[in-house]
């Protein structure tokens, strides 16, 4: 999937959607922006102890008196593979913590197939706006539920991040040497 793609889908997945307040929303995010890293992420892990998302995106926020812009800075989507590993599953995901645009549709996939055998279904939902919650037939996992929303990562904790982007700059340019990702 390249970022052409990528654009074409959100481009006809959305025009149905109206959010009359989405300003006003990311408005309010000007102040907390300045603690952290702003993301948006799509579908969650739902449990008692909390919710997990299941992939994100950095995103960049710039906000003037009329307008809101939002970009991507970097060539990397996200995949929540510890929160997925931290439910025990009979198995292990093996997917990486990071992914480059080109890369995320098989490293998605791979994630989709693990939860759909976990699980037990075979309906496809991670890359879909829209689907059912999903849960397991004998609740031993969390429930799977479809969100898209906004989180602010805290500076101190995004270095954690850090070795996925190194990782997914060196699938991206096939160089071997590490570069330090707080400088591009």
């Amino acid at each position: 999937m390249n970022i052409k793609a990528l654009s074409e889908f959100f481009a006809s997945s959305i025009d149905d959607i109206v959010i009359y307040d989405l300003y006003y929303n990311f408005q309010k995010y000007a102040d907390f922006t300045k603690l952290g890293a702003l993301y948006i992420f799509s579908h969650m892990l739902e449990s008692k102890g909390g919710a997990y998302p299941l992939y994100f995106v950095e995103v960049e926020y710039r906000s003037t008196t009329t307008e809101v812009t939002l970009s991507f800075p970097h060539n990397l989507i996200l995949l929540n593979t510890p929160a997925v590993n931290y439910f025990k599953f009979a198995s292990v995901l093996t997917v990486p913590r990071a992914s480059s645009i080109a890369a995320f549709a098989a490293h998605l996939g791979a994630m989709e197939t693990f939860l759909q055998t976990q699980y037990g279904f075979q309906t496809p939902f991670l890359a879909e706006k829209s689907f059912n919650r999903i849960t397991h037939a004998e609740n031993q996992y969390p429930a799977i539920k479809p969100r898209i929303g906004t989180q602010i990562i805290p500076n101190q904790h995004k270095n954690t991040m850090h070795h996925s982007e190194i990782m997914t700059k060196t699938e991206n340019t096939h160089h071997t040497k590490l570069a330090d990702p707080t400088h591009h």
